[in-house]
């Protein structure tokens, strides 16, 4: 395939994706039901640009100051530099910055694309891998919500394939400058990045051909890049480091508990690797590209002489150990494991390209392969141009208004869009019940308030399947559950 023609169908891939991102990024029709997406935007829009610098940039309390290092600034203050170009429209810019998402998948694409051609020297298989991190369901899906997730991949990969290139030769003042810069925006977009700082020092301290004055040297210029790129990035995470520390340690603190915070209690009692893993093979790439996947490592096994390099053993060496690490966490969000789907992605085009070469049959076979994972992303990508259930749900309440004026709501779950002027009744579902009093309390409280109204809203499965779940943790709440999905209370569905 020459290159222009390669061009231009990458070209066509990426307009036939943008088309469809066009369709289906207001899935939601602007109410931004992904938490993460709404705290990341309504933070960039309180920040303010314009104050006198010189007195206030290095105060705490400074209106530049997110005071928000769950995730890093560097997200953040894209918010507000899309605030002074669009206004402080929530829904507007929110609309806009998913755009940015949708850039960083297709920069995903394109540096995955790169290091498959550097594992394989194979352009059908680069090619291939460029395609599949658009049919990858979940790097799709990531795409339609700016949060930090997609991005972070991106600065992974963007670092891991520089690192491919480092340990081939490729040493200048330039490629240190990249892999500092790629740290340092990786580090401002979410403190995880800090795991590829080992592969960062495995690869340029044993690198081959060089003198150890310059790998000492080497060090010290990415990492200055590092520092003063992460102090432009992200500067309150050095001048309130108090809060950057506290927050990123309650961050830890959650990857070792699920019952740190209620939302993360849907993790209680999953098996470590074996519950992420099953979730990224059957809905993040899908079951046919998680199949191609297998028989790509089979492959690989199969014919090492032709495939085993070090661009594979980097990239697989660092895959393994972030899910070595990440992979035993009590908590599993899958956006969590986004950075190892550049490996899976290799692997899947690794295995398609070998069923290409077994005749008439294998290619028929990766034919329908092929179909099959586009017909699996399509019938997902159509979900989204339907209406949501939660608007549906909240029509179907304002039909019933004033028949129906009272709702019982859960709190940690976001309440259902209604323009009606209905009574909301928040039920306390988290609350502790550790002690025989908290608990009977808790259950005099769901009681009463279960009298005062005419509606319970479940507006997702977000609490009560946990919950149920714990029901020796909380009888109480699962005690309602049990009740309610046994038609014994006053309500019916």
């Amino acid at each position: 395939m020459g290159r222009m023609k390669e061009f231009i169908i990458g070209f066509i891939i990426v307009v036939l994706f943008g088309v469809m991102f066009q369709a289906t990024v207001n899935w939601d029709q602007g109410y931004s039901w992904h938490p993460d997406e709404r705290m990341i935007v309504m933070t960039g829009l309180k920040l303010d640009w314009l104050f006198p610098w010189e007195k206030q940039f290095y105060q705490t309390d400074s209106v530049f100051n997110p005071k928000f290092f769950a995730y890093g600034s560097l997200p953040i203050y894209t918010v507000t530099l899309f605030k002074y170009w669009m206004g402080s429209d929530f829904y507007k810019v929110t609309a806009a910055l998913r755009w940015v998402s949708f850039v960083f998948l297709i920069g995903l694409a394109v540096v995955v694309k790169k290091m498959a051609w550097q594992i394989s020297r194979s352009k059908k298989i680069a090619f291939l891998a460029f395609w599949f991190v658009f049919l990858s369901f979940f790097t799709w899906q990531n795409a339609h919500f700016y949060t930090v997730d997609l991005g972070l991949a991106f600065w992974f990969s963007f670092v891991m394939y520089r690192l491919i290139l480092w340990w081939q030769g490729r040493r200048s003042e330039y490629d240190q400058f990249l892999i500092g810069l790629g740290l340092a925006a990786g580090m401002a977009t979410k403190f995880t990045m800090v795991m590829i700082f080992p592969a960062v020092v495995l690869v340029i301290g044993i690198a081959p051909k060089e003198k150890m004055f310059e790998k000492i040297k080497q060090f010290i210029n990415v990492g200055a890049v590092g520092l003063v790129g992460f102090f432009i990035f992200q500067p309150y995470g050095v001048i309130d480091f108090g809060s950057y520390k506290s927050q990123i340690l309650a961050q830890l603190r959650m990857g070792k508990s699920a019952y740190t915070f209620p939302y993360t209690l849907q993790y209680v009692g999953t098996k470590a690797y074996l519950y992420p893993l099953k979730q990224i093979l059957l809905w993040g790439l899908g079951p046919f590209l998680a199949g191609l996947s297998l028989l790509g490592v089979w492959q690989v096994l199969r014919k090492k002489e032709k495939y085993i390099n070090t661009g594979l053993i980097l990239l697989a060496g660092f895959s393994l150990f972030y899910f070595g690490v990440v992979g035993r966490s009590a908590v599993k969000f899958m956006r969590y494991y986004l950075p190892i789907y550049p490996m899976l992605i290799i692997l899947a085009a690794i295995g398609i390209a070998s069923l290409t070469q077994k005749g008439r049959w294998g290619r028929l076979g990766a034919s329908v392969l092929v179909l099959l994972t586009v017909v699996w992303w399509g019938s997902l990508a159509a979900i989204q141009l339907q209406e949501p259930t939660r608007l549906q749900a909240a029509r179907w309440l304002d039909s019933q208004y004033p028949k129906i004026k009272r709702l019982g709501v859960e709190h940690w779950d976001d309440r259902l869009p209604t323009r009606k002027p209905f009574k909301m009744i928040e039920f306390p579902m988290y609350n502790s019940e550790r002690s025989k009093g908290l608990r009977q309390r808790k259950a005099r409280i769901i009681k009463n308030k279960a009298g005062m109204i005419d509606a319970y809203v479940l507006a997702s499965p977000r609490l009560y399947k946990p919950l149920l779940k714990l029901s020796k943790k909380f009888p109480a709440a699962s005690s309602f559950y049990e009740s309610l999905f046994g038609f014994k209370t006053q309500f019916t569905v």
